[in-house]
């Protein structure tokens, strides 16, 4: 069964399209490194909206735990995708979440790091491009 998240949502809109199409995850993007960032504040609106069969996703780049259990408070997000060079035991702090860890894959794919993360309740393997984290 193949299993589709849509990734860096910041209108209405865009959500409401995408769960027709049958998406099974949405993801918003809480890191201000991109252009495709929405606020905290912008998102909790949009993600209230959305069905609960669709799973909510809060993307972040290197963010403290602190900072993402407030995102995932006042948002609402269900699931935490941690996209840059957080240590593993940055997993253990979400407890309660489904958590998504991204792997960038270059040449090789590194086994011990697949092994360190092994807490994530999902591994995305993404294509490493030299200068950017996203």
């Amino acid at each position: 069964m193949t299993w589709i998240k849509i990734c860096g949502l910041r209108r209405a809109e865009d959500v409401a399209a995408a769960v027709d199409a049958g998406a099974d995850a949405l993801g918003f993007n809480f890191w201000t490194g991109t252009k495709r960032y929405i606020d905290p504040v912008e998102a909790a609106p949009i993600i209230r909206a959305v069905p609960p069969h669709v799973l909510t996703v809060g993307v972040f780049v290197d963010a403290g735990p602190q900072q993402i259990l407030a995102v995932a408070a006042a948002t609402g997000i269900r699931a935490i995708q941690l996209h840059g060079d957080e240590p593993p035991a940055v997993l253990d702090a979400l407890a309660g979440f489904k958590t998504i860890k991204a792997i960038k894959v270059g040449e090789r794919l590194d086994a011990a790091q697949l092994q360190a993360y092994r807490k994530a309740d999902i591994i995305l393997l993404d294509r490493a491009v030299s200068g950017r984290s996203e």
